[in-house]
């Protein structure tokens, strides 16, 4: 083997200290290229997480109105069904109503049947007085 010469040595040396300042400038340029995307990263997930908490937030407030609104509903539906006639209430009513409708007519009929029979019975009556005048005054024209 044969022995490498000083100078030799010192210029292998100079080019591994470079080579390795090299690499360590390299080493410290990548840590801090990592360091600031890793703050990078970790400051986008901090926003991120915010903005998902803020939509949750978000989101539980419009569901808790809509099932307000809801509550809302169903005690107006509960206060409309409340007043309201039940179908079996309406139908006896309008049964009670349809009877005593009928029993008016019925009591109009009798009563225009009767005021026909008490005009007729005037008539009759007005006829034979009448009659009765005439045979008075035929009676009377005899004697006289």
């Amino acid at each position: 083997m044969t022995e490498v010469g000083i100078p030799q040595r010192e210029h292998f040396d100079e080019k591994i200290d470079a080579l390795e300042k090299h690499i360590s400038g390299r080493f410290t340029d990548l840590e801090r290229h990592l360091s600031t995307k890793i703050e990078a990263v970790g400051t986008a997930s901090a926003i991120a997480n915010e903005v998902a908490r803020q939509a949750v937030t978000k989101a539980e407030v419009a569901v808790e109105r809509r099932l307000e609104g809801l509550n809302e509903l169903r005690s107006l539906v509960g206060d409309y069904q409340r007043t309201l006639l039940p179908r079996a209430e309406a139908d006896n009513r309008f049964s009670n109503i349809e009877a005593k409708i009928d029993k008016l007519e019925k009591s109009v009929d009798d009563r225009t049947a009767h005021a026909g029979g008490l005009a007729a019975g005037w008539a009759y009556l007005i006829a034979a007085a009448g009659l009765a005048a005439v045979v008075v005054g035929i009676v009377v024209g005899i004697r006289g």
